[in-house]
This record gives C-alpha cells, structure tokens and sequence, in this order.
C-alpha cells in the first residue's frame, strides 16, 4: 500500500506540476482542475465585463444628468411662472367675481373657459 501511495503521488505530483508549467498533462484529475479552472476564469471575465458596463452606464447616466440639469431648470422655472400666471389669472377671476361681473365676460377678459370660472364662483 505504502509502495502504491508513492507512485501515486509521484505520478500525481509530477502531472500536477506539468500542468502548473503549463504543459499539457492528461489525466481525470488535471482535465477536471482545467475545466474547473476554466470555469472561473469565464465567470471572472463575465464579472468584470458586467462590472464595467454597469460602471459604463453609471458614468453616461450621470454625464446625461449633468447635460439635463440646466434644461430641466429651465423647464421648473417655465412651469412654476406659468403656474403662478394661473394663480394670478384665477385671482383676477376672483376679484372681477366679488364685484359681481358676469361669469361670461370674466371668462372673456382672463382667458379661462366658463367652466372654471364657475368653479371660481362655487369655490
């Protein structure tokens, strides 16, 4: 037995470390250590191309905000001036209303439909 342990770790050893130099070697044991080796190797290459196209698109996703940003502002701004113009408008309304103009022609004068201006009167 101890004679068979001796060959087998001197053929293992010795296959082993030919496979190590990179030198071809057939046996079960390297066939199995370089595909398992291959494996790996594939699934680090796919990690590290994920990770970088991730990275990638972090990097253009940010780029794209930065480009954005000032057209976006400039969106708020338009939205929130037009939005206080309505405001103003439906004030306007209000007040043309209280000193009993007709719905009819205080729609004519701000521009608002008949319909919100009689929301006005209600509300």
């Amino acid at each position: 037995v101890k004679i068979k342990c001796t060959i087998f770790a001197f053929y293992f050893n010795h296959s082993f470390f030919k496979y190590l130099c990179g030198k071809a070697s057939k046996d079960n044991f390297t066939d199995r250590l370089s595909a398992l080796v291959e494996r790996v190797k594939m699934n680090a290459q796919w990690r590290h191309r994920y990770m970088t196209w991730e990275q990638e698109m972090r990097i253009q996703a940010e780029e794209r905000a930065q480009e954005l940003a000032p057209v976006m502002a400039q969106e708020l701004a338009k939205n929130l001036v037009k939005e206080e113009v309505e405001e103003k408008t439906r004030e306007t309304a209000r007040k043309m209303l209280s000193k009993n103009i007709p719905e009819d022609v205080v729609a004519e004068c701000t521009g608002l439909k008949l319909s919100d201006v009689n929301k006005l009167l209600k509300g």
